[in-house]
């Protein structure tokens, strides 16, 4: 699959890297779309593009977040749980590793819906625009 897509219209060109469009502000997310699905004659394999893209990328950080998720179950270690006596450092290493897993499930939940966000504004900018 390709990960840039080529925009036309008129005279202007845009070359867009797909995978760092959830980097940008939400307005200029939408204004993008706006731009490709106006011109729809133009760029149709461009809309193709983006439409798999997206959904691609939705289903890939649904799975990311899922894998992220269990990781974090599976290595979890209840320190008030623990009736051993452990020294201090123990204890402080087996905390910073689950912070390290619950910010890892985190970051991905927060891609994930990063996405969903953005398939939205495609959708419904199709939707608005009559585009199918």
């Amino acid at each position: 699959m390709c990960d840039a897509v080529s925009i036309q219209v008129g005279t202007f060109q845009a070359r867009v890297y797909l995978p760092m469009i959830n980097e940008l502000p939400t307005a200029n997310i939408r204004k993008l779309f706006r731009l490709v699905l106006r011109y729809d004659r133009e760029n149709e394999a461009a809309i193709q593009t983006i439409a798999l893209y997206l959904q691609n990328a939705v289903e890939d950080s649904l799975h990311a977040w899922k894998a992220r998720s269990q990781e974090c179950l599976d290595g979890y270690v209840d320190i008030k749980g623990l009736q051993l006596k452990r020294k201090r450092k123990d204890k402080l290493k087996i905390a910073q590793e689950n912070n390290r897993l619950t910010k890892a499930a985190r970051s991905a939940k927060a891609l994930y819906n990063q996405w969903l966000k953005i398939q939205a504004l495609w959708n419904d900018t199709k939707h608005q625009m009559n585009v199918k």
